[in-house]
């Protein structure tokens, strides 16, 4: 099969509430990961990997630091022609209003409806930008036009007991979604396989006519932000592809849907063990579980694949440093510009420029950059987000009371940890996570 003739759209403008205070001053696509990343680098490297050439991200939620990114980091590959771009694509203003807003993820495409009329692409992909993965999107399109699909839905397994947050289809032998569940409270298992289900991934693959069809279906329908949507899906709307344009499509007698199992396939250097990797950055403990994996002494994803390599903007040309006879640095990633100055960092990632000095510990923690660890601070299994300059001998993660006191966010799971739970007697697991603000100043 020739190469098809792809437009991609990214979907980077949810406010990602679940991992503020992080998103309290970037997009969520735009925050950053392994230390010298951003985790819309993944998708968007491999759209480019993947040969496609026409990118487009309708933008919203704070978009200034991930607009940067794209243009620092990506930009210049994909070039400005009518031929090759990669553009964000920020809402139309409503007639009458200053600003405009998308009201959810298929109004950012529809937004966009005449360039899809006029380009007449094989395939739409319509993809998240929040996830870490990586997948070359010729298998995706090849699946999608080899089974002439209206609607392609990529796929993986996912273990039942933490499917609950994911859409969970349901497909007949031949792959066909028979079913489809937005964040069900009790998951149906793969009938082979009791033990995992197949959830949606966020990515799809459409021919053109019927997205715009369902998309145009869509925006007849009275838009709202409460729940009305599920219980009279063909008059309320929520404009949201995964809540209401997905199920509307698999209503509709006349459209073939299928799944594409992710897991079928390796990108190009790919081992085994990396087969399935996804990682969706949806919370905190996510997003700082998904970070300690990349550090990991045998990663289950090779950040280092020069086949398929995961393109960045780097803000830092400096090397890092290491000085001092008793540093001490074990199972972690510096990145460019740190100085690790008689400090001990122990499984723990420090993103670009910063400095630590001596008798610092940092442990199981992640630090976002330009941070000042000073002499003799204390790090345990915390977030420190940019421009946190830590004092001398201060701690952070160790004395929850304290930190949750001092505006801390502390998260244990997925639940958020407040001051009057701790002094009602509250006591977080080993698994609490503490994420200092950012520019945070410390006080004494």
């Amino acid at each position: 099969m020739a190469h098809a003739e792809s437009l991609a759209f990214v979907l980077v403008g949810g406010v990602g509430e679940r991992l503020i205070p992080l998103t309290n001053y970037r997009a969520k696509p735009a925050i950053p990961v392994a230390g010298t990343q951003r985790v819309i680098d993944y998708v968007i490297s491999n759209i480019w990997n993947s040969k496609i050439r026409n990118v487009i991200l309708p933008t919203q939620h704070l978009p200034g630091s991930l607009n940067r990114q794209i243009k620092l980091g990506h930009s210049a590959r994909f070039g400005i022609s009518a031929e090759e771009y990669i553009d964000d694509s920020p809402p139309i203003p409503i007639r009458g209003r200053e600003l405009g807003r998308y009201s959810g993820t298929a109004s950012a495409v529809a937004q966009q409806a005449s360039l899809i009329r006029n380009e007449e692409p094989d395939v739409v992909l319509v993809l998240g930008g929040d996830h870490v993965y990586m997948m070359d999107y010729r298998n995706f399109e090849r699946f999608h036009i080899e089974n002439d699909a209206d609607l392609t839905i990529m796929a993986v397994r996912w273990p039942v007991a933490d499917a609950s947050r994911y859409g969970v289809l349901e497909v007949d032998k031949e792959g066909r979604v028979i079913g489809f569940e937005e964040k069900p409270a009790d998951p149906k298992p793969l009938p082979e396989d009791r033990d995992h289900c197949l959830v949606s991934m966020g990515n799809y693959a459409w021919k053109y006519q019927p997205l715009l069809e369902e998309l145009a279906s869509d925006a007849k329908k009275e838009v709202i932000d409460d729940d009305r949507d599920k219980l009279e899906p063909e008059r309320y709307t929520r404009q949201d592809f995964g809540r209401n344009v997905i199920p509307s499509t698999l209503r509709n007698p006349r459209r073939r849907v299928f799944a594409c199992d992710f897991s079928r396939y390796l990108v190009r250097g790919g081992t085994e063990k990396e087969r399935g990797y996804w990682r969706d950055i949806g919370t905190i403990e996510s997003y700082y579980d998904t970070n300690m994996e990349l550090r990991a002494t045998d990663p289950a994803i090779n950040l280092y694949n020069p086949d398929w390599p995961i393109y960045t903007y780097v803000e830092s040309g400096l090397p890092a440093k290491f000085i001092h006879g008793n540093t001490r640095v074990v199972d972690s990633l510096v990145a460019n510009g740190v100085i690790v100055s008689g400090a001990t960092v122990e499984r723990s990632i420090v993103s670009m420029v910063g400095k630590i000095d001596d008798g610092a510990r940092i442990l199981d923690s992640l630090l976002l950059g330009h941070n000042v660890v000073s002499a003799g601070a204390q790090l345990w299994r915390s977030i420190i987000d940019k421009w946190v300059m830590v004092p001398p001998g201060e701690t952070v993660g160790i004395d929850h009371e304290k930190d949750v006191s001092r505006g801390f966010t502390l998260v244990d799971g997925e639940q958020e940890i407040k001051l009057d739970m701790l002094r009602s007697g509250y006591r977080c697991t080993t698994g609490c996570i503490t994420v200092v603000p950012r520019a945070y100043e410390f006080t004494r």
